[in-house]
């Protein structure tokens, strides 16, 4: 999308620090690290939920975190950018991209992969209510199954669709 030589995903976790959960190219070192909210550049772009873009990221070491930027200079990253995903107005994580060479992106490319966040985000928020039907669905057949009483759903040509376990004990 960027020509970007690496990218990373880090989400926010509860534990209040951030989880590269992806990463890719030149970013790939930085997959499963965990990375502090407070005094990150990451962290900071969650928190105000502004992107920040570098074009040379050795010149900006000290917006850093230590051991992140320890691991850019071993993979001699240098074009930074890392845009925020917000979820329902708050933001729940960010897209890192790392270019090898001195680099600025161009605002096109950042708001390219800021509709890529937004994708990203629905598509999470999707996940989490499938996840939370398939638990609603659960909770439902289990009571359904364990009713004391007779409770059975039949179709318009008169065969049964669904019966519990009580259903059984009366027929």
């Amino acid at each position: 999308v960027v020509q970007a030589d690496g990218g990373a995903l880090g989400m926010l976790g509860e534990d209040g620090t951030i989880r590269i959960a992806a990463a890719t190219g030149a970013s790939l070192h930085m997959l499963g690290q965990h990375v502090p909210v407070a005094g990150s550049a990451m962290g900071r772009v969650i928190r105000t939920g502004r992107p920040w873009s570098v074009a040379d990221v050795t010149q900006h070491g000290h917006e850093l975190h230590r051991p992140t930027f320890d691991l850019l200079k071993g993979a001699e990253a240098h074009g930074f950018s890392i845009i925020p995903i917000v979820r329902r107005g708050e933001c729940i994580g960010a897209v890192t991209l790392a270019s090898l060479e001195p680099r600025e992106f161009l605002p096109a490319e950042l708001e390219r992969v800021e509709a890529m966040a937004d994708l990203l985000s629905v598509a999470l928020s999707n996940a989490e209510l499938v996840e939370t039907l398939r638990q609603t669905e659960w909770r439902f057949r289990t009571l359904f199954r364990a009713a004391p009483d007779a409770v059975l759903t039949v179709l318009q040509s008169g065969r049964v669709r669904e019966a519990n376990d009580a259903v059984r004990d009366v027929f």
